[in-house]
């Protein structure tokens, strides 16, 4: 099959032919439908993951959108080594992926995976955000930073924003400047 492959730690991966991911007990192979780049990536080709470190050769790639051999589609988040999302076949263990609707473009989808993460765990999962605190994304105009704007919406949070908050404000985001003050109604919490 063709496949982004890395053929040495550091380098970039390049258009090659990979062995097809063998099936297997629990490992259904699965067909590229759409796949995610991003600085997770790159941070995993040069080995700064420390929960994907990989002897090459191996196949690029983190997260992918699959159609599953009945015709329905999952979104993956770090398909089993040597292999990667971005190749014309993916392996998909039974107890991973997500299902992805079939009214969902596949692009969007994927899009929603690593970047989605970063803002929905930072409030939900690690700062317990609750409905009526006051959230501030610095960063706001790039993909994560709207995905937190977005997830800090759905968790009933009301938005502040920096001066230069013009970004996100023309976006459609409903923000609150955010005025410095020695005196605060609650506590100051972090969700990094």
């Amino acid at each position: 099959m063709r496949a982004a492959v890395v053929r040495r730690s550091g380098a970039a991966p390049a258009l090659d032919q990979f062995a097809d991911p063998p099936p297997s007990a629990g490992v259904e192979v699965a067909a590229l439908v759409a796949a995610a780049l991003n600085p997770l990536d790159v941070a995993i080709v040069n080995d700064q993951i420390p929960f994907r470190l990989l002897e090459p050769p191996y196949i690029a790639g983190y997260e992918a959108v699959v159609q599953l051999g009945d015709g329905t589609r999952c979104y993956l988040g770090g398909p089993p080594a040597p292999y990667g999302a971005l190749a014309e076949l993916v392996p998909v263990p039974d107890s991973a992926g997500f299902p992805v609707p079939d009214d969902l473009d596949p692009g969007l989808a994927v899009a929603l995976g690593v970047a989605g993460l970063a803002g929905w765990v930072a409030l939900d999962y690690r700062g317990h955000l609750q409905p009526g605190e006051t959230v501030l994304v610095l960063g706001a105009g790039g993909t994560a930073g709207q995905l937190a704007v977005q997830s800090a919406r759905l968790l009933g949070a009301d938005l502040g924003a920096p001066q230069g908050g013009a970004f996100a404000q023309a976006r459609g985001h409903p923000l609150s400047p955010v005025q410095p003050s020695p005196v605060q109604s609650g506590p100051v919490r972090s969700g990094c």
